[in-house]
């Protein structure tokens, strides 16, 4: 275990060493070398730092442009309306053209095989007769290697969503592959799916591929309207979900499904939607590129990522020993907010390229980043000596007890990250985040607004405190004179780490992502005031006493 806190202590004195050479160059007066040399370095830094700012602003504004795609399809079920109608005379075309007066633009067709492509399609033609699309589900591999081109010229149809949990002809897709050449349809890709075979189609065709989303048939039997509505809108606005494949609600009437369907698309279009058919993202024939034509956009996906991966966390341990070896100011937490939001803008434009902002590839380390450089800034606070003078003292039930309870709060704090975090969100928590929602729109983060800022700003808040009762002292001031206050100060780091975690998701549109930090900071920042009220009133009348650390 010693041996396990060495190590980071290293790294963590490492990162230290880096900054304080960078210190030696930049401050007057500690550099024995000529003012040339000097002068030479600061303004390679600077243009360095200059060049970044214009690729991540070029970048970024490009991104924003490329997101204001606003257009978003929904596609229902044939197989659920032909049970809706329960074969009613006449009464399939009523429910057609409702739901085409609502704005839904395509409805799926299921394809076995028995049959060929042409004769589904004069099967379905009263769909298209009512002005929809079509969605093609095939279920199999209907065709053979030399009837595969006469399984193409089907003008209806605009999208093909396998059915099953595999794609048709999995695993040697090469008959599929050979088809969907010949095809232009789109690929719609339904999140969170597991169907085997299908990201191998995704990144074969990366420029069909619409981000899609659907409840299956066991989520709709349980769930209310309320949910699913909220949980449409938050896929739109948030993961830029454009194509919505709508399955109905098994114990509702179908005046109670058809309500649903219009109060569905009336939301949409009051936030801004237009119902129609969606687009694909990535085709490199539209007028507008992520990314300007230079050697950034040759980088490869890899370098990318390590970037990316690099910058999440060296970047935020830099700014924070910058921050906490200054002399204190209650503008600290604001200035570090806005280093690390530099850092997070910084990785998102290293992110920004249709690949990533479609989820075919993603941010590498999400869980490293998260807690590499907490680790990091706890032995830059606390010191490798200090590390090894605590290990050294004899264990006790309650040391045990409380580095035991702080090891939970640390594994919660890592396994609650991203969508596949193993630890599941309570009722209650569901409910207050339902609420932070309707309220700001988009929500907050907890691990910002409920525990990183709010201790970050009580910290630097302690640490001003002390300082201003030491101005009169002989001695300079050190962070090692804050004592064990130092921990908030760590906690209060959570929040930057989540706060730059938002921006590596490259599927969230950018407005969103700044939307959610913004609120995340000014909530915070109310609730660190009350903090700071509360330790000020406790320090008044004797009920909290804060004393620094003694040599």
């Amino acid at each position: 275990m010693e041996a396990a806190y060495e190590t980071l202590s290293v790294l963590s004195f490492s990162v230290g060493q880096i900054h304080g050479k960078i210190s030696q160059y930049l401050s007057i007066g500690r550099l024995q070398k000529t003012g040339k040399m000097k002068i030479t370095f600061k303004v390679i830094l600077i243009l360095i730092g200059v060049a970044g700012i214009v690729f991540s602003i070029d970048s970024l504004f490009r991104r924003h442009k490329w997101e204001q795609d606003n257009c978003v399809e929904f596609c229902v079920d044939s197989e659920e309306l032909y049970k809706l109608t329960n074969n009613k005379p006449g009464f399939l075309s009523k429910l057609l053209t409702r739901f085409h007066q609502m704005g839904v633009s395509s409805v799926s067709v299921y394809w076995d095989g028995t049959i060929s492509l042409s004769q589904l399609i004069k099967k379905s033609s009263v769909f298209m007769e009512h002005g929809f699309l079509l969605t093609l589900r095939p279920a199999l591999t209907p065709f053979t290697d030399t009837s595969i081109s006469s399984e193409t010229d089907n003008p209806g149809i605009t999208n093909i969503l396998f059915a099953g949990s595999c794609v048709s002809g999995f695993p040697d897709q090469s008959l599929t592959e050979k088809w969907m050449h010949l095809t232009k349809w789109k690929l719609p890709w339904i999140e969170f799916s597991r169907q085997h075979g299908l990201k191998h189609l995704i990144q074969t065709f990366p420029d069909r591929v619409v981000r899609g989303h659907s409840l299956n048939e066991t989520e709709m039997s349980v769930q209310t309207p309320a949910y699913v509505l909220a949980r449409y809108r938050r896929a739109a606005r948030e993961r830029g979900i454009r194509f919505f494949y709508i399955r109905f609600f098994p114990g509702l009437s179908i005046e109670q499904n058809l309500h649903f369907a219009k109060t569905m698309t009336q939301v949409f279009s009051s936030d801004g939607f237009v119902l129609g058919s969606a687009k694909t993202r990535y085709s490199p024939s539209r007028p507008f590129r992520p990314e300007p034509s230079c050697v950034v956009q040759d980088l490869s996906v890899f370098v990318r990522q390590g970037l990316a991966l690099l910058s999440a966390c060296v970047l935020p341990v830099v700014f924070f020993r910058v921050m906490v070896h200054r002399l204190p100011s209650l503008w600290s937490p604001v200035c570090l907010t806005g280093l690390n939001v530099f850092t997070a803008l910084f990785i998102a434009s290293l992110l920004s390229r249709p690949d990533f902002m479609l989820g075919i590839n993603t941010f590498r380390g999400v869980k490293i980043a998260l807690a590499l450089p907490l680790v990091l800034a706890f032995c830059q606070m606390y010191g490798l000596s200090e590390i090894r003078s605590f290990l050294k003292k004899p264990v006790t039930f309650g040391l045990l007890l409380a580095w035991g309870g702080m090891g939970i709060v640390f594994l919660v704090y890592l396994f609650r990250s991203g969508h596949n975090g193993f630890i599941a969100v309570s009722g209650w928590e569901h409910g207050l985040r339902d609420l932070l929602e309707s309220f700001f729109g988009v929500r907050p983060r907890f691990k910002e607004f409920l525990i990183g800022h709010p201790f970050l700003w009580l910290g630097f808040y302690l640490m001003f405190d002390q300082w201003k009762r030491k101005q009169s002292a002989s001695d300079a001031f050190c962070i090692r004179d804050f004592g064990h206050l130092r921990i908030f100060l760590v906690i209060g780091f959570i929040g930057q780490l989540s706060m730059i975690n938002t921006f590596c998701h490259a599927h969230t549109p950018l407005a969103v992502s700044i939307e959610r930090t913004f609120h995340g900071f000014c909530l915070g920042t109310l609730i660190g005031g009350i903090l700071i009220l509360f330790t000020r009133l406790g320090q008044k009348y004797g009920f909290i006493q804060l004393r620094e650390k003694h040599a």
